[in-house]
């Protein structure tokens, strides 16, 4: 499938180029796929979505004598979507979802458009003609491009190809470059065989850009005459995704890049992987280099680490034996996702042996309190620090050994008592300095919920949302934090119902999904 998209004197259309059984296609998977509920974060329904602020409806011409015509349809947000869907099944992946895609205004599901399916494959051309403008989305999530879209959408805030798959030709991105308007441009997990080495002018015009995520599309190899080095154009650029790019170096211009979270793992063509985070400027908070890396950079000395808030890591082969001294600079550190992928404990060996080297290196530092001030006077950043251990869609990672229990002597608030087992190290570590950890289930609990399911007496609802100090976190595991209540769910829109009925902020929550839905480590 390709297609060519364009304006003409009286309103948009775009036009396909089909030579797949179906559209839209999702790749490698038959129409009547269905995926499972939790397991693999790729498998779910794919889709192509427009989105307007304005009322409207598009008449679609499938190329094999069909013509239909749709709305657009409004959703809660106020705004106005049409979504066509690549499987039959009529939600995204968990069939408990309460919300496929969107609320319609109503508060009812919006379901997306089922695949239009051909009688055989060959070369047709699906025409889609707008009654209005498209000024808000243009997402492609997951679906076969036989060619890459050529766009002249001057209007979009939004564009994406999140992984999606390119068969024939390179990105010319010259056509992206024409929405200036853009706010979001979104390429994560995109297969494809080109690599940029320059940014298009174009997209340096785009003074609005506040999220840009080319995860595998670039070249920041040391080339001179190429201009990826005008980071800083991007004022108002807030994150910046470049994981899996060709990055051989840290370069001093990636700390003119204006965001304060940035993600640069690399480890495409067979380059080593990307670890010298100990050149990245103080300004960021969020940095997501770690990846599948074979160190904890142990040398990292200076305080370059002292504002950052979050770290990765999702390495199979970093030791858990000896844990970086860098923990004891970064003074504003809150979180420690290790779930990714499901290796950094997928052994039982190495889970208990993190959670032993972690307790003993904490209890060595010299300025530990079992409060959110360190004995010298800053901030300590072990108390209530969250390491996120385990994810329902990759569930290898192994829950330590022992019970979750009070050791012998353990006093709250006074003596950690004498824990031998990993587990009862987590307790001390969850009532003593308040940290949260996001563990397996235990097997009695995985087994009792397996019965429960297939006996059809609970629905699939593997995401807990956590709420603590009135802040809200989302999570896919066993949260263990006495101080922190927890709901489970099914999806974003539940979450979001919960949140508001609790009066709480819900952007965690559209963060946590954005994060899913994007593609993004």
């Amino acid at each position: 499938m390709a297609f060519l998209a364009g304006y003409d004197t009286v309103a948009p259309y775009v036009t396909f180029i089909v030579n797949e059984d179906r559209f839209p296609c999702y790749d490698g998977k038959g129409a009547d796929y269905i995926p499972d509920p939790i397991i693999s974060a790729d498998a779910f329904n794919r889709s192509l979505r427009f989105s307007t602020r304005k009322p409207g409806f598009v008449d679609v011409d499938w190329g094999d004598g069909t013509k239909d015509q749709y709305p657009l349809v409004k959703v809660s947000d106020g705004s106005y979507r049409i979504v066509f869907r690549s499987l039959d099944i009529e939600y995204k992946k968990n069939p408990d979802d309460t919300v496929w895609w969107y609320k319609k205004e109503d508060g009812s599901q919006y379901i997306p458009v089922p695949p239009h399916k051909y009688s055989d494959i060959r070369r047709r051309e699906v025409t889609m003609r707008f009654s209005n403008v498209i000024d808000g989305e243009f997402n492609m999530d997951g679906i076969v491009l036989h060619e890459f879209p050529i766009t002249n959408l001057p209007d979009i805030t939004y564009f994406a190809v999140v992984r999606s798959v390119l068969k024939n030709g390179d990105i010319p991105y010259d056509r992206i470059s024409k929405s200036v308007n853009l706010r979001n441009i979104q390429m994560g997990t995109f297969s494809h065989s080109g690599v940029w080495s320059n940014w298009p002018e174009g997209f340096l015009n785009m003074k609005n850009l506040r999220y840009f995520g080319c995860n595998s599309v670039f070249n920041f190899g040391d080339d001179p005459d190429s201009n990826w080095r005008r980071f800083s154009e991007w004022k108002n650029l807030a994150e910046f995704n470049f994981n899996w790019c060709n990055i051989p170096s840290y370069d001093p211009a990636f700390n003119s890049i204006p965001a304060v979270n940035i993600s640069i793992i690399s480890d495409r063509n067979n380059i080593s992987v990307f670890d010298e985070v100990d050149k990245v400027g103080d300004d960021k908070a969020g940095v997501t280099f770690m990846g599948n890396g074979s160190s904890w950079k142990q040398d990292l000395v200076g305080g370059k680490l002292n504002k950052i808030h979050n770290m990765y890591c999702s390495s199979s082969t970093v030791p858990v034996d000896d844990l970086p001294d860098y923990l004891y600079e970064i003074r504003e550190f809150r979180i420690w996702n290790l779930r990714d992928g499901g290796r950094f404990i997928n052994t039982q060996e190495r889970a208990d042996t993190f959670v032993n080297t972690f307790y003993d290196k904490m209890m060595s530092w010299d300025y530990i309190t079992m409060s959110q001030v360190a004995s010298d006077g800053n901030r300590n950043q072990f108390y209530k620090l969250t390491l996120d251990l385990y994810a329902a869609v990759s569930p290898t990672n192994k829950r330590p050994s022992g019970v979750y229990q009070a050791p012998n002597g353990f006093v709250k608030g006074v003596s950690n008592g004498n824990p031998t087992t990993p587990m009862e190290k987590v307790y001390v570590l969850t009532n003593n300095y308040g940290q949260t950890w996001v563990l397996a289930p235990a097997p009695a609990s995985k087994a009792a919920l397996t019965r429960a399911r297939r006996a059809g007496k609970t629905r699939i609802a593997p995401f807990v949302l956590g709420v603590k100090d009135g802040h809200v976190s989302v999570f896919s595991g066993d949260v263990l934090d006495d101080n922190m209540s927890k709901y489970n769910f099914a999806d974003k829109y539940e979450a979001m119902d919960i949140c508001n009925d609790l009066g709480l902020d819900s952007s965690p929550v559209v963060e946590y999904f954005r994060r899913i839905e994007e593609g993004e480590v």
